[in-house]
């Protein structure tokens, strides 16, 4: 289990959380149960100290801080679109295969039967989300250590394949300049592209996590 991350102090804990809304979040803790945050390094722990937190059975699960250069790559589990067969114990996402194959990285099954790849490097246009995929740094994940059998134990960089994804799923916006009014429409332009996405959102929220 992310062996070369072991000996850090990047972990935490989570608990599932409702908002106002009804949505569930997976809030990171620390291990004295105060909300952490990816801003607050004073807050993270040693993964023992995490796991004996765990077993006092406050917290969900334990996670993991993930400051640049580190990377989670995430893929979302759907009732019509599952990434795992549990019977056959297999992964039976073509995407979730193809993405294993393209970043040799840690990876292992989310909570929710996602797919969670943690590698190392420097998105080019930052953190997003698609329909089908989501990229972050600066970010908390939970680590279930159900790690998918085949794949590195540990967290390698891997700028390229990240540049690639970034070019496949989240493409640069060629910028329309107008006289006079130019800075303007480029900053609607560019909020109407985060907002149809889910970014303003994602954003917001990014201290909730995965």
């Amino acid at each position: 289990m992310l062996k070369n991350l072991q000996d850090t102090s990047l972990w935490v804990l989570w608990k599932r959380e409702q908002d106002k809304q009804g949505n569930i979040h997976k809030r990171p803790y620390t291990p004295k149960g105060y909300p952490a945050s990816i801003y607050k390094p004073r807050q993270w722990a040693s993964v023992d100290t995490v796991l004996e937190a765990l077993a006092t059975g406050n917290f969900t699960g334990i996670g993991i801080m993930l400051p640049a250069p580190f990377v989670l790559i995430d893929i979302d589990a759907k009732q019509d679109a599952p990434i795992y067969d549990p019977e056959t114990k297999k992964i039976v996402s073509a995407l979730a295969l193809h993405l294993l194959e393209q970043v040799p990285s840690y990876a292992e099954l989310s909570p929710n039967n996602g797919l969670h790849i943690i590698t190392e490097g420097r998105p080019k246009r930052g953190n997003f989300k698609t329909a089908s995929l989501e990229m972050y740094t600066n970010w908390f994940s939970t680590v279930t250590t159900r790690h998918i059998v085949g794949t590195s134990l540990v967290v390698t960089t891997q700028q390229q394949a990240l540049e690639t994804l970034e070019d496949e799923f989240h493409p640069k916006v060629t910028e329309a300049v107008f006289q006079n009014t130019g800075g303007l429409l480029r900053l609607l332009d560019c909020l109407n592209f985060h907002r149809k996405r889910g970014l303003i959102r994602c954003y917001k929220n990014c201290y909730e996590g995965i």
